[in-house]
């Protein structure tokens, strides 16, 4: 896997939440996209300068082990509040976040990301960031992550090491499995 298409994988992560909805990198410009969306930035945090090396084939393998921190913004337009009640709008950015950060969390992605050899933690708690942008009100809430890979490079060329055969499970498909029945030979009592 090439940088770009780590930067791919983590956009999939977050469009496999927010599905149907906007998720757009925004690197340099604040993106004028009607909400719902979720951008994604991607800061570099630099190298290590000492690699772990191995000769493999002829050919020296350098590995670096790499720390990226993901910006996450969630902008929202909020929900009107039910008929009866004081007129206003309600902040959902904050709310859309936690549930993120629970799927981002779960068995699934965990063996997900494990498959690609890459992790992606919470780092700190949600930011509640809603105000006037420009001449409008937008909710807003954001949160950083860490995100840990090894970086490899060989040949010229550099990609997330992924190891071949390591025992690491597919990534994950369908629905999660439960148990249905359980058979005890014995009784406790």
């Amino acid at each position: 896997m090439t940088v770009p298409e780590l930067k791919d994988y983590l956009c999939g992560l977050v469009q496999g939440y927010f599905a149907g909805e906007n998720v757009v990198w925004a690197e340099q410009y604040a993106p004028r996209v009607p909400p719902p969306v979720t951008t994604l930035k991607l800061k570099d945090t630099g190298i290590p300068w000492n690699p772990v090396d191995e000769i493999s084939g002829g050919t020296t393998v350098s590995r670096y082990g790499c720390t990226k921190i993901m910006e996450i913004n969630r902008y929202t337009g909020g929900i009107v509040m039910k008929e009866g009640e004081l007129r206003g709008m309600e902040n959902t950015a904050e709310e859309d976040l936690l549930g993120f950060l629970l799927y981002l969390q779960s068995a699934r992605i965990a063996e997900r990301n494990h498959a690609c050899n890459v992790c992606v933690m919470q780092m700190g708690d949600i930011h509640g960031m809603s105000g006037t942008e420009g001449t409008h009100y937008r909710y807003r809430a954001m949160q950083e992550f860490t995100v840990r890979f090894i970086l490899e490079y060989a040949d010229g060329k550099a990609a997330v090491h992924i190891p071949d055969g390591n025992g690491r499970p597919a990534p994950a498909e369908g629905p999660n499995g439960y148990f249905e029945n359980v058979e005890m030979e014995d009784q406790y009592g």
